[in-house]
């Protein structure tokens, strides 16, 4: 479905809490041409097509599960190596975000990641913002049979505690994948790399496995991460006898 029919199908569904009270729901009206190739020139990519028509209807919902402000590009002291071009376009109101990796080439729909600090994981969420308002009306109705209940709630311990589809950097190496192969050579053989560039809602990786000082970087603007635990820093005597 195109993202403007996914809105104004999102505009006329009634939306009830918990009590079944009717939740108010506001829907921020959208950017002009000029304010978008603004909010462009900040950001410093060229927006996905499917978000730049959802900016021109609309920058903005209220009330909803993911409060999200569609033109939202500040804050972005995070994760600057993971998404060098972010918007931070919903939140669930406990430090987490929804996010847009933005690419210096434009694309058409969207790529859309769930980065959260507890546990300090990233996960793929979808492509395209209009499955991603559809599925706030699925959240609403059904929370446990939506994808951002599962990415949200249940994905994020999954991928902290289990660590799925890691590539050690011998298998990088050796892999037949030449983009693998070149990112391998970038880095040391301390680091394990994921691939996110074609997977299933909620797979993703664990930024923070080794606490605030993990290693983690990212293979240009190739949907490719990897991560290592920190270098050993000297130990006291170490510096005293100046050897660290």
């Amino acid at each position: 479905m195109d993202v403007i029919e996914a809105l104004e199908q999102l505009r006329r569904t009634t939306f009830v809490d918990e009590d079944e009270q009717v939740m108010d729901v506001g829907f921020q009206p959208g950017l002009s041409v000029p304010e978008i190739e603004s909010l462009e020139a900040q950001l410093g990519a060229p927006l996905p097509r499917d978000y730049r028509r959802l900016l021109e209807s609309c920058r903005g919902i209220d009330g909803l599960a993911v409060e999200m402000d569609f033109a939202f590009i500040d804050g972005l002291g995070w994760g600057e190596e993971l998404f060098p071009f972010a918007i931070p376009f919903g939140a669930d109101g406990f430090g987490n975000f929804w996010v847009v990796d933005v690419t210096s080439k434009v694309e058409e729909e969207a790529k859309i990641f769930f980065h959260c600090h507890d546990a300090p994981v990233l996960l793929y969420q979808g492509t395209g913002m209009a499955e991603f308002l559809l599925d706030l009306i699925v959240h609403n109705q059904d929370e446990l049979r939506s994808k951002i209940h599962r990415v949200h709630d249940d994905l994020v311990f999954d991928v902290w505690g289990n660590n799925p589809g890691l590539l050690t950097y011998a298998e990088a190496v050796a892999s037949p994948d030449a983009i693998i192969r070149s990112f391998a050579q970038q880095i040391d053989d301390a680091y394990v790399i994921v691939d996110l560039r074609d997977v299933p809602p909620g797979m993703g990786f664990s930024w923070g496995r080794y606490g605030a000082r993990t290693r983690f970087c990212r293979f240009g603007e190739e949907r490719v991460f990897a991560y290592a635990r920190p270098e050993k820093r000297p130990g006291m005597l170490q510096r005293l006898l100046g050897r660290g």
